[in-house]
């Protein structure tokens, strides 16, 4: 068959429509090369770094600033239903062991549950790589007589902080700083109280009675000292039957011994370090100023017992140039002068009279055998043991130690020892079976006296799920059971 001839004309119209749309696509294709290439040198980490990851904002952890001030964030924001005589789950990452009676879950940012059910608590300490830093918030309500009544105080625990809320309502608290790592050396870890003006609170931390009229932050390290850093206000810390004032942009610290119990005087307040200052800063919403740390702290600029010795003449002298005569056109002036009392103070010259009376002092043995002293009530619940002791003897007993023997495949190791709601023995370490172990001497509920019944608590750990505990106990004053 013969080929129909081809028309030239038409042959290049069709030769222009292709080449207009070779065009086309080149540049639909170098306008997507624009677009992807830098993206893809993200992917690949080819962009103007030459391979360094730190080049590019984005790949950077998070700042010590940054995370504290959106861990704070999410905390207050999460927290804002919170009531009196809560806690609640500020922000990640926070542990916790709950009575066995507790409902309520403890897991999640923002979860609530009452102040009584939490035994322990512990948060994280900050890591910048994965974006936390624990914080735990408690409202109590404000206790300090003389003050404003029915505000609510907030205690945060923030950073690499335990607390044992052994009072059950949070009055009385045992806590320490600084367990694990530190990743973060810029911001401390530890225990803020915020005190709403006009109100106060008292509570007892680590054996140590705290008074407070303004906002602090506290740390504890174990066999070293207790701090607490008064940021406004006032406060009075007692300690070994010693008081020690401050205030705002003072600190002073408490010896603490290894069971975290205050074990002498406070000591005389010292004015806030610059550099700590800076850090303490950070915990607030106030503008945190590298270069004038201190400018932020509210301490009064006059001393209060020299202003009380001051003239009591508070009149203000006229300007330069100005009139002295104050009174009011079309007024009288009042001219009677105010009369001066001149009858002197009667002075008391009746001598006090002195007390001469020995105080009595206790003689009674302690008791040679168990007649004397009662055991009873021995209970196991999870993984604490319980028993109940009594004395019938007819002085008061003091319990300084006990002989414990048990089966550490069937119980695990000894952690901690209570008599009452007082922590006697343990924290950091760990016994086997078969101890004598001594009572801390600054416990003053290991008293126990006549008549009176107190209980003692044996807490385990690494124990099985299904245990079931035995125990043999011996009071070094001579007295024992067994479960």
């Amino acid at each position: 068959m013969k080929k129909s001839p081809v028309n030239p004309s038409s042959f290049e119209q069709y030769k222009t429509i292709i080449i207009a749309l070779g065009v086309f696509m080149g540049l639909l294709i170098v306008l997507c090369l624009v677009l992807y290439i830098p993206y893809l040198g993200e992917m690949l980490n080819l962009g103007s770094g030459g391979g360094n990851p730190n080049a590019d904002a984005a790949w950077q952890p998070s700042s010590c600033e940054e995370l504290l001030g959106k861990a704070m964030e999410a905390s207050y924001s999460g927290c804002q239903m919170i009531g009196s005589n809560e806690i609640c789950y500020g922000n990640n990452d926070v542990s916790a062991q709950l009575n066995e009676d507790a409902i309520s879950q403890f897991t999640n940012l923002g979860d609530t549950i009452p102040v009584k059910d939490l035994l322990t608590l512990s948060t994280a300490p900050m890591d910048l790589n994965h974006d936390v830093w624990g914080i735990a918030v408690f409202k109590l309500q404000a206790n300090l007589e003389g003050t404003v009544p029915g505000q609510n105080v907030s205690f945060l625990v923030f950073g690499d902080t335990g607390l044992y809320n052994y009072s059950g309502d949070m009055y009385s608290i045992y806590f320490s700083t600084g367990i694990g790592s530190v990743t973060c050396n810029q911001v401390p870890d530890g225990l803020k109280v915020e005190v709403p003006e006009g109100s106060g609170v008292v509570f007892n931390a680590n054996g140590a009675e705290i008074a407070l009229e303004g906002d602090s932050v506290l740390t504890a390290n174990p066999g070293e000292s207790m701090t607490v850093t008064l940021l406004n206000g006032t406060g009075t810390v007692t300690a070994d039957g010693h008081s020690q004032s401050l205030k705002g942009g003072e600190y002073l610290s408490v010896p603490l011994d290894e069971q975290l119990e205050s074990n002498g005087p406070p000591s005389a307040p010292l004015p806030l370090p610059a550099d700590l200052a800076y850090e303490l800063c950070l915990l607030t919403e106030d503008y945190c100023d590298p270069n004038d740390p201190l400018s932020w702290i509210t301490t009064p600029t006059t001393d209060v017992l020299a202003a009380m010795n001051q003239p009591t003449n508070t009149s203000v002298p006229a300007a330069p140039g100005e009139p002295t005569n104050t009174s009011v056109p079309n007024q009288p002036v009042i001219t009677t002068p105010v009369p001066v009392i001149t009858t002197p103070v009667p002075v008391i010259t009746t001598p006090v009279p002195v007390i001469t009376t020995p105080a009595p002092v206790i003689t009674t043995p302690a008791p040679s055998s168990c007649g004397n002293v009662v055991f009873g009530n021995y209970q196991t619940t999870g993984n604490i043991i319980s028993v109940t002791v009594k004395n019938n003897n007819a002085g008061a007993v003091i319990l300084t130690g006990v002989n414990l023997s048990w089966d550490q495949g069937t119980n695990g190791q000894l952690d901690e020892i209570f008599f009452e709601t007082k922590r006697m023995w343990g924290q950091k370490d760990n016994a086997d079976s078969s101890a004598s172990l001594s009572f801390s001497p600054a416990a003053p509920q290991r008293t126990l006296d006549s008549g009176a019944t107190g209980t003692l608590k044996f807490y385990f750990i690494n124990s099985p799920a299904s245990a079931l505990f035995s125990l043999t106990v011996h009071l070094d004053i001579g007295c024992g059971a067994s479960k």
